[in-house]
């Protein structure tokens, strides 16, 4: 589902994030995400804004190339757009993880991933790019792999993107 980020500070915002998938042709996350929106937009309501929290498994478990990711990355928001024209799509990097500075199996670095979702977001006016690493430290994560957040790193990421969210607003 897409929960409601913001839902708490009176905002209707919708979230694509979590769960142990990619962003690829094959992995249907590009279909869940449209599917998601022509339900809303047949239903009535659908949010006008959009986070996007992905990229993570594509840098770990599928080890992409900055190129690779970028193309995928490329094809969502652009199915996203063709669906949704008016939507504001906020398009947050990846957050820190034990491998984010040391890279993945391509060689390529957390700040690849960052930088090819900072470059579709220059070339589409209706996305807005957020820096994803500051918005969790590692200490406030569950695992070995310094990965997933507990609840205080779910607190701190939440802090952490709406103070995005409203200076960009």
């Amino acid at each position: 589902g897409f929960p409601s980020l913001f839902r708490a500070d009176g905002r209707k915002v919708q979230v694509d994030s979590w769960g142990a998938r990619q962003v690829s042709t094959t992995s249907g996350a590009l279909g869940n995400t449209m599917a998601a929106f022509l339900s809303d937009q047949m239903n009535g309501t659908a949010s006008n804004e959009l986070f996007l929290l992905l990229g993570t498994n594509n840098y770990g478990i599928g080890g992409q190339s900055k190129a690779t990711f970028k193309t995928y990355y490329q094809n969502m928001l652009d199915g996203i757009i063709a669906i949704r024209p008016d939507i504001i799509i906020y398009c947050v990097s990846m957050f820190n993880r034990a491998t984010y500075d040391t890279g993945n199996a391509s060689g390529a670095f957390g700040d690849d991933f960052a930088d090819a979702i900072e470059e579709l977001c220059l070339t589409r006016p209706t996305t807005r790019f957020i820096y994803g690493k500051n918005a969790l430290s590692l200490a406030n994560t569950v695992d070995g792999a310094q990965l997933h957040p507990n609840q205080t790193g779910m607190q701190q990421i939440h802090d952490s993107l709406l103070v995005y969210y409203n200076a960009l607003q």
